[in-house]
């Protein structure tokens, strides 16, 4: 999550503040990229970290959540809802891009850098099928929400003599998840 904020902030600091030449151009393709549905990307993605070799490795879960084009979308538009005035008073006092950035600016996202990290915690909690794919021969780094399905398809649908559900184990699991 911090790398994801990191980035997020840095490449929302830069479409919002600095200008460069084909700026509207790359902004137009990160947005464009997120009408592509994450399923699309599944099966090229796959080949490619196994091409890599990291498939069954817990990196490929970090890396694949380095970046993302609706935060760092979410960080422009609060930067640039932001005055020039505090990048101009900054260079005026001699601070650098990197200085303005995470010391002028990054105060004042803090609350956007919570909902990034509330909607990636909750986002990644929520993935089932990429480290489901991803991470099948390495189940020691599964997630806890994978190994939370696992253990219920494991342990509470157990059938009990006349095939019914055990619902007191089903009851009992469902505590210890939300837990």
């Amino acid at each position: 999550a911090f790398i994801l904020g990191f980035t997020s902030v840095l490449g929302g600091y830069v479409f919002a503040k600095v200008n460069f030449a084909g700026k509207n151009i790359a902004f137009y393709v990160l947005m464009s990229s997120m009408m592509i549905p994450g399923v699309a990307l599944l099966t090229p993605q796959y080949l490619m970290f196994r091409k890599w070799t990291l498939v069954d490795n817990p990196l490929v879960l970090f890396i694949t959540g380095c970046f993302s084009a609706y935060n760092i979308f979410l960080v422009r538009q609060t930067i640039a809802g932001l005055g020039d005035e505090y990048k101009e008073a900054a260079e005026i006092d001699g601070a650098g891009c990197l200085t303005i950035v995470f010391r002028i600016y990054f105060p004042m996202l803090k609350p956007v850098l919570a909902v990034i990290l509330i909607q990636t915690f909750i986002g990644q909690w929520n993935d089932y099928l990429f480290p489901d794919i991803f991470m099948a021969g390495n189940t020691k780094w599964l997630p806890i929400g994978v190994l939370s399905v696992r253990i219920q398809s494991d342990y509470m649908y157990q059938v009990s003599g006349g095939g019914l559900v055990n619902y007191p184990l089903a009851m009992v699991m469902s505590v210890f998840m939300m837990i």
